[in-house]
């Protein structure tokens, strides 16, 4: 009987290790939505991004941004997602940058996050405050 209930404690928490839910925000808000998701992986660390996509209401995708080329920053008060791609449109360059508050909104359930989106390229400079949830796949 002892046998059978550590087989059944290993099983089950082997089962829930292997299970990694995917994670991250998505923010919108001024014309613009960016989607961050995290890895899954769990060797790579599950808090590390993976994409950053960021799209505007009336140009459709803007940029993507995939895993080491997403630099993560942190302060007290924000979490920083920032990288460099070509444009879909032009080919030139541009730069995101994602800031999304660590306190939740007041009067959210604790998933919703004051974000800001920064995008700068040869043509422009925009900025949108956005409101972010938090994505957690089940």
């Amino acid at each position: 009987m002892k046998f059978l209930t550590v087989s059944l404690l290993i099983s089950a928490t082997t089962l829930f290790s292997m299970n990694t839910f995917a994670s991250g925000f998505v923010c919108r808000g001024q014309g613009y939505s960016a989607k961050l998701y995290n890895e899954v992986d769990p060797s790579r660390g599950t808090q590390n991004p993976a994409i950053l996509i960021v799209s505007g209401d009336s140009t459709g995708t803007i940029a993507t941004i995939r895993g080491s080329e997403i630099d993560k920053s942190s302060t007290s008060s924000t979490v920083v997602y920032e990288g460099r791609t070509n444009d879909y449109k032009t080919g030139r360059f541009l730069s995101v940058s994602l800031s999304v508050a660590k306190q939740p909104l007041l009067g959210s359930d604790g998933t919703q996050h004051h974000g800001r989106l920064v995008v700068n390229a040869d043509n422009g400079h925009w900025v949108a405050n956005m409101v972010c949830n938090r994505y957690l796949k089940q």
